[in-house]
């Protein structure tokens, strides 16, 4: 993909206003990785790669 993203590593994900289009997957007590595409970039939504670490 020719888009650049951010990458966020956290347990409990707040979006700020220009990442309100990109996909974000939270669990309690667990690490994940959530990759958003900013808003000029939302039409790739759909492409985001969500890596998900479950113990």
């Amino acid at each position: 993909i020719d888009v650049d993203l951010v990458p966020v590593v956290s347990c409990s994900l707040i979006l700020p206003r220009p990442y309100l289009d990109g996909r974000v997957a939270a669990k309690d007590g667990k690490t994940l990785k959530a990759f958003l595409v900013p808003k000029p970039y939302s039409s790739s939504a759909k492409q985001i790669p969500i890596n998900r670490q479950e113990a």
